[in-house]
């Protein structure tokens, strides 16, 4: 098998940032600790890092005199004289750069190729596992090759043309006002929970933003209904478009009017871009196959999931609040790689049960794996009663908004419709 390294590379690199200061800020932004195999040429690089940061002149004494102090694998003079002397030309720095990132790349591609091999050959076969492996060596691929040295000038270039583009910037919304205003927006690539206590209008909530996106906004909207049946979904859709209790609908208990009334909704969501999946045994990579496989990239895509804890994980015996970190941290990998929202379901732990006050919180989630990091947006549902009245306000809680304020609205949950209003 090749070497996947180059001491050489290494030593080049390190010789070039002493002997040359105008390549040392470079340096230290692009090279990470991954970069170098060598021990001995990491603590080197290391040692410059922190010499360059508080601003110390590079030369051999001050380099020993900070190594002398260091707890790591010892470098003595003969090793730091033979990098300073070390045969190599210093208008060649980008491309030693190149080669010792290109070795990092390889020995990343080639552990975690290994790790899935070992895992198979035990039979340790995790589907979500081996496709984080292969999702991060797949996007170290689409990146470009080679030193970015320009990395923030581009940054600052792609800023400009977007502030002063006339085009308006790509945002979602949940299409009610008071609530659209507090969130400024679901953003592309963002992970949005959707939480509450049991019976707190979850699911309607999920769906009328479903009508809004889809019906209204002609958007492609992907709904996994992991509770209950594909059916069940779009009848309380088809009774939210046409204000018919569904309740009629269900039991069949229809006039004339209203069975005219539903057959045109039903043409209506027949010729719109909503794609239901209410598979039982859903796991993040059927999610990501089943959009891939019919996302438009011309049109605008939401992703909703009804509910995390439902979702599937292969691992055996595992810890469930590890599992669902794990899923949470790959829907919103699968979020950024598709530039597409997923608004994703979740149930609350059980400690608020115990509380007097039973208003959800933050912490409420946390219990639940990872997602109150993992989350962009968090939005709770809340009610202080339950009750059978046609009507009642359901008190919706930003209680997490990554680019803009938290808050509170109050909208208007009318059962019969599966409707929500804004007050």
């Amino acid at each position: 098998m090749e070497k996947l390294f180059s001491i050489e590379s290494e030593k080049a690199v390190l010789c070039c940032i002493i002997k040359n200061s105008k390549y040392t800020k470079l340096a230290i932004n692009t090279i990470e600790e991954k970069d170098f195999k060598c021990k001995k040429n990491l603590v080197v690089f290391l040692t410059l890092k922190q010499l360059i940061i508080r601003g110390r002149k590079i030369d051999i004494p001050v380099i020993l005199e900070e190594l002398a102090n260091s707890k790591d694998i010892k470098v003595d003079v003969k090793y730091i004289t033979n990098i300073y002397n070390y045969n190599c030309s210093i208008s060649n720095f980008l491309d030693y750069i190149k080669v010792i990132k290109k070795y990092s790349f390889l020995r990343m591609i080639s552990e975690n190729l290994r790790e899935i091999n070992n895992n198979i050959n035990i039979g340790e076969v995790n589907r979500e596992q081996i496709y984080s492996k292969l999702t991060k060596c797949i996007s170290y691929l689409k990146k470009p090759s080679g030193v970015i040295s320009t990395g923030i000038r581009k940054q600052v270039k792609n800023i400009y043309k977007y502030i002063t583009s006339k085009n308006k910037p790509t945002v979602y919304k949940t299409g009610f006002y008071k609530l659209d205003k507090i969130l400024a927006g679901i953003l592309p690539g963002e992970l949005v929970i959707v939480a509450g206590r049991p019976a707190t209008g979850k699911t309607s909530f999920c769906i009328n933003i479903l009508n809004y996106n889809s019906i209204v906004k002609k958007n492609t909207v992907f709904f996994f209904s992991l509770e209950m049946s594909a059916t069940q979904l779009l009848i309380k859709l088809v009774g939210l478009i046409s204000t018919i209790d569904t309740k009629l609908i269900n039991n069949k208990k229809l006039n004339r009017k209203e069975i005219y009334k539903i057959i045109k909704v039903l043409d209506i969501i027949r010729k719109s871009d909503i794609y239901i999946s209410d598979c039982i045994f859903t796991s993040t990579i059927d999610i990501y196959n089943y959009v891939i496989s019919r996302k438009v990239p011309i049109k605008k895509n939401i992703i909703i999931i009804d509910y995390i804890q439902l979702i599937k994980i292969t691992s055996i015996g595992g810890n469930r609040n590890i599992e669902i970190s794990e899923i949470s941290s790959y829907l919103k990998n699968i979020s950024k790689e598709l530039d597409t929202p997923i608004i994703l379901i979740s149930q609350l732990n059980r400690q608020v049960e115990q509380r007097i006050n039973k208003t959800p919180i933050l912490s409420d989630l946390r219990e639940s794996g990872s997602l109150e990091q993992d989350a962009d947006k968090v939005i709770f549902l809340s009610r202080d009663y339950f009750s059978n009245n046609k009507s009642e306000n359901i008190k919706v809680i930003v209680g997490k908004n990554r680019n803009g304020p938290t808050g509170s609205v109050e909208l208007k949950f009318i059962k019969k419709y599966n409707t929500f209003v804004d007050v």
